[in-house]
């Protein structure tokens, strides 16, 4: 299998938050990376505002500190730009 790359990553990251918020560890889940890799690569899409990241006080189900990231409006362009490119070719 070979070794995703970082716009992979960070095209991947985009695609699945526009479908809906989602946590740090179900984006590594989905993704087949490791966090420290899907961690980077968000505080990147952050960074640039494509994607805000929430920081959540505790876990229900763990009792745990938690990110959580969404897509922005400028995040949702990238994507929209991305696809029609895709679907032109």
């Amino acid at each position: 299998m070979a070794r995703k790359g970082g716009l992979d990553i960070e095209q991947g990251i985009l695609v699945l938050l526009a479908e809906e918020e989602r946590s740090m560890r179900e984006l590594e889940t989905r993704l087949n990376t490791n966090y420290a890799s899907v961690r980077a690569h968000c505080r990147v899409l952050a960074f640039y505002g494509m994607i805000a990241l929430v920081e959540h006080a505790r876990s229900e189900a763990n009792g745990r500190p938690y990110t959580t990231a969404r897509i922005t409006a400028r995040g949702r362009e990238i994507v929209s730009e991305r696809r029609l490119a895709i679907n032109a070719k």
